[in-house]
């Protein structure tokens, strides 16, 4: 599955939404209660300096894409994997790199 789009149906996104999460959660079921969409439909994962790990959407070229924004610093960094599976792997590596103690329970 490509995860480019001119402009997909709105279902369309929030299936990948819902696919992405269930697919974090199924490796690290923790993060079902610490991943949340936020205000713009991106993915969240807060970390306890106040910063965030974000996945979501990025127009570039013409086509619409899932991406994922790392800080760094005052910085951030942009990862555009090719598929879904990808993606996942990715935010995983991301938050094995950020290290277990840095990421944020969501509520209550």
């Amino acid at each position: 599955m490509t995860l480019t789009a001119p402009t997909a149906p709105p279902d369309r996104v929030h299936h990948e939404r819902e696919r992405i999460h269930a697919l974090l959660a199924r490796e690290r079921p923790e993060l079902a209660r610490r991943v949340v969409a936020g205000p713009s439909g991106a993915l969240i994962v807060p970390l306890p300096d106040g910063r965030s790990l974000e996945v979501g959407r990025l127009p570039r070229r013409g086509a619409a894409r899932w991406v994922i924004v790392v800080p760094q610093g005052d910085r951030v960094r942009v990862r555009e994997p090719r598929s879904i599976p990808a993606l996942v792997a990715a935010v995983l590596e991301e938050l094995r790199a950020a290290g277990p103690s840095r990421v944020a329970t969501v509520g209550p």
